[in-house]
């Protein structure tokens, strides 16, 4: 991993970025892309239109001033647990360490503030292995599977850790 890797807040940067980064990182699986998009686009003008409150929950990585990824989370169950939302990496910057990196920075966060569980929950097949085995790397559990409840055929999987 670049030991250049920063972290930096959403209002950092304009509206559609988010929205950005989601398409092309999943420009591998387009019909992931293609039933997500308009969910991807609603988030994206979630976060820079409520900046106090969606939008300080996440942050885009950058890398030599260049975005590489981003992550988020939901802290709308505290005090017993928080999820962790989106967590992508661009597929050009896949396997430098980047998303474990988000997660564990992550789970700082969520520790700082106080949470002792977190959820995240990915996909089952073979695309979304690589961040099966990120999550488990960092101390993520499986904790069920069940199908997605609008996408036909797409199976998630679930996961919980304790900090």
């Amino acid at each position: 991993m670049s030991c250049n890797l920063v972290f930096q807040s959403f209002s950092a940067f304009s509206s559609g970025i988010i929205y950005g980064l989601l398409i092309k990182s999943y420009s591998d699986n387009p019909s992931l892309a293609i039933a997500e998009k308009d969910n991807w686009k609603k988030y994206d003008e979630e976060v820079f239109a409520h900046p106090d409150s969606v939008g300080k929950c996440g942050f885009i990585s950058v890398v030599n001033n260049e975005p590489v990824g981003f992550a988020s989370w939901d802290p709308r169950n505290r005090p017993e647990f928080a999820i962790i939302g989106h967590n992508c990496v661009l597929p050009v910057h896949r396997g430098k360490g980047y998303g474990k990196a988000q997660v564990k920075e992550i789970l700082k966060r969520l520790k700082a503030e106080g949470f002792v569980k977190v959820k995240v929950s990915t996909g089952a097949d073979e695309f979304f292995l690589p961040a099966r085995k990120m999550y488990e790397s960092c101390g993520f559990k499986e904790t069920s599977r069940s199908k997605h409840p609008t996408l036909s055929g797409f199976e998630i999987v679930c996961f919980e850790a304790t900090l």
